[in-house]
């Protein structure tokens, strides 16, 4: 299985929620990719999400914004989306 995690562009003050996520998933033998905001909250990664790819599902934390920013560069793919509020409004 192959999750993108995307993020809130400068997102901070929830990166332990972000980090976690990526420790379980790795515990249970899920690849991962993360975008670079993702990456600077998990130093031991570099940038891999590509939207080119099809992944079998996505996790943006962040809030209205980023969900949508996401939608548009899988709009061609039928890809599960679960979106983490982060935002302010949500």
């Amino acid at each position: 299985m192959l999750i993108g995690i995307t993020t809130k562009y400068g997102l901070q003050d929830s990166s332990f929620l972000i980090k976690k996520c990526v420790q379980y998933l790795r515990k249970k033998g899920v690849e991962t990719e993360l975008c670079p905001g993702a990456c600077a909250l998990v130093p031991s990664r570099k940038p891999s999400l590509d939207f080119s790819k099809r992944y079998d599902l996505l996790m943006v934390f962040g809030g209205d914004g980023t969900l949508l920013r996401t939608l548009q560069y899988v709009k061609h793919f039928e890809t599960p989306i679960i979106p983490i509020n982060m935002g302010r409004l949500g």
